[in-house]
């Protein structure tokens, strides 16, 4: 925590015409400020208000990493929580990947709004991707087991057709009959 400072009552001011037109401030010089301050009755010299700045830029990326680190923790949880108790091994890998992205980029302080939505899309299309490979694979399962159902329903079908022909055969005694039929359905 920085002293107390005279600039401190002005602060929220100083933030606004210091802070860079692309973080939303006014992007304005430090000589400049020092100008605008003696309008509120306040005289800094430029070391002042140099030092006074610095530590503020300090003290708000600190918070900021802080922040994103907290960001990408939650967003970990959040995964998790997603991904249930047993993700498969290749899911857990692509995971275990994106999280090491998450906490790579907070440390760094790197990790701002759009990289986080950036990242959270990869991972909902790495989710949505193996819930289409589960989905996939239930479908597969049931057209094999359909398969082996139409397959056993054709082996019966056959056996039908030769327990009707050994059935019709004229040239078989009854004892032939019950011998061919006890063969064809497996029977001893």
């Amino acid at each position: 925590m920085k002293p107390k400072s005279k600039l401190d009552a002005h602060a929220t001011k100083l933030r606004e015409w210091l802070r860079s037109k692309k973080d939303g401030g006014e992007g304005i010089t430090l000589g400049q400020a020092r100008e605008r301050l003696r309008e509120f009755e306040c005289s800094a010299s430029l070391d002042t208000l140099s030092r006074w700045w610095r530590q503020e830029q300090k003290e708000q990326g600190e918070k900021t990493l802080l922040a994103d680190i907290a960001s990408g923790a939650k967003f970990n949880r959040d995964l998790e929580s997603t991904l249930g108790q047993n993700p498969p091994p290749e899911l857990l890998t692509l995971i275990q990947l994106i999280k090491t992205l998450i906490a790579g980029l907070a440390v760094k302080g790197d990790l701002d709004a759009d990289t986080l939505r950036l990242v959270q899309s990869l991972t909902g299309l790495v989710l949505e991707h193996d819930k289409s490979r589960a989905n996939y694979e239930l479908k597969k399962a049931d057209l094999d087991l359909k398969e082996r159902r139409v397959t056993l329903l054709e082996q019966k079908a056959a056996q039908f057709d030769q327990a009707k022909s050994i059935l019709q055969d004229g040239a078989l005694t009854e004892e032939d009959k019950k011998l061919r039929m006890h063969e064809l359905f497996g029977l001893q």
